[in-house]
């Protein structure tokens, strides 16, 4: 009969010798159905550090991811595993469209581009120039139409403005059209003074700023005059200065200077007691 030592001696080199092996193996979870892997070791054998798989992907899949991944013990791998996404179909485009990119094939990896033109000048494209492949065989957006374009009807009324010539309201325009724009006297034009028609919608921003009025009451209140002529009244455009000065017997109070800047129709003005 063995000696006691001898089995408790065994038992832990045989304990040790089993986690040694088992905490060194790697396991392979879950995979994308389309991913394919090299390098697994025959039925029973374990993966263990220093073992690398390599992986690729089935017809009209990408690889996203690792090429190859090794097993660095403890159940860890040097990276995550790569899955598989579907590459886009080349899309049918309409006879009136071509594609101008460079990209060749018809199955299309994720983050191609395909851009398009419309095959007469004349033409307007409706949609997006550019698409993209987002993966899983998914674009970006549709493929363009190329139709001519859309007229435009009379332009919309500018607020405090009003257009150059005369137009009536049942004017039709063509794509490209120009209206310029004027604004009413004392008032300041802000932004471009054209609209553009585009394909049946006007386009172009622009504003009508409002001027300041600093009337005799008003400076009455604030105890203050013009420094320079004796008008009664003032219209002063949108970024004008006016300059006061305080009626006699009165000083400025507050912070507002004496020298003040109109800011489309407001404006702060000093005060004198």
């Amino acid at each position: 009969m063995k000696p006691l030592w001898f089995i408790f001696l065994f038992f832990q080199i045989f304990v040790n010798f089993s986690w040694s092996q088992t905490a060194n193996i790697c396991e392979i979870g879950g995979l994308h159905p389309r991913l394919y892997i090299a390098g697994i070791p025959s039925t029973g054998q374990a993966i263990i550090a220093g073992h690398k798989l390599r992986f690729f992907c089935g017809a009209d899949h990408k690889l996203d991811g690792p090429e190859e991944i090794e097993c660095l013990g403890p159940g860890q791998w040097s990276a995550s595993f790569p899955t598989c996404s579907e590459k886009c179909k080349r899309p049918e485009v309409p006879e009136n469209v071509r594609i101008t990119s460079s990209v060749q094939g018809n199955a299309l990896s994720k983050g191609d581009i395909l851009s398009f033109a419309c095959n007469r000048r004349t033409d307007f494209m409706q949609g997006s120039a550019s698409i993209e492949c987002l993966g899983n065989g998914q674009w970006s957006d549709p493929p363009p139409q190329c139709e001519a374009p859309i007229v435009c009807s009379a332009p919309p009324p500018l607020e405090d403005g009003d257009t150059k010539s005369y137009i009536s309201s049942d004017s039709v325009f063509q794509h490209g059209d120009k209206v310029e724009y004027i604004c009413r006297q004392t008032y300041t034009m802000n932004g471009e003074p054209f609209k553009t028609c585009n394909n049946g919608v006007w386009i172009g921003e622009m504003r009508c700023l409002k001027p300041c009025t600093v009337n005799e009451q008003l400076m009455n209140t604030h105890n203050i005059w013009f420094a320079h002529g004796y008008s009664n009244k003032l219209y002063a455009p949108h970024k004008d200065h006016l300059t006061f000065v305080c009626k006699r017997g009165t000083t400025r109070v507050g912070r507002v200077p004496m020298r003040v800047q109109c800011n489309d129709g407001e404006m702060t003005l000093p005060t004198c007691q």
